[in-house]
């Protein structure tokens, strides 16, 4: 079962099938152009790291502490996401992750 957002969404480009991160519910790395990543991947479009073509991004949890991300390239696949809680890492939840969309839609970006 796909996310919300990737259901909404569809495919809307010519090319290979759209892969949702959450169909199990927590993030997989067997993904690709899944929307509520996209989305994710976006709201952090002016504070992304770059090593060369390897990214990484760093957002406010909703009830984590905060939500960590990592691609390459301007890719259609997220090869990592992870909720930070207590100095603990732990995979991406699809709840975790439609919270913090819904938070920063809202303009609340900061605790």
């Amino acid at each position: 079962m796909a996310c919300k957002l990737c259901e909404e969404r569809g495919k809307n480009w010519v090319g290979s099938n759209p892969i949702c991160a959450f169909e199990s519910g927590n993030f997989s790395a067997d993904n690709w152009n899944c929307a509520t990543l996209l989305r994710l991947r976006d709201l952090c479009e002016d504070s992304e790291l770059r090593n060369g073509d390897q990214a990484a991004a760093l957002l406010c949890g909703a009830s984590s502490d905060h939500i960590v991300l990592a691609w390459y390239k301007q890719r259609g696949r997220t090869e990592g996401a992870y909720m930070l809680l207590d100095g603990a890492a732990t995979s991406l939840s699809l709840e975790e992750a439609e919270l913090v969309v819904k938070k920063y839609k809202d303009g609340i970006k900061r605790r």
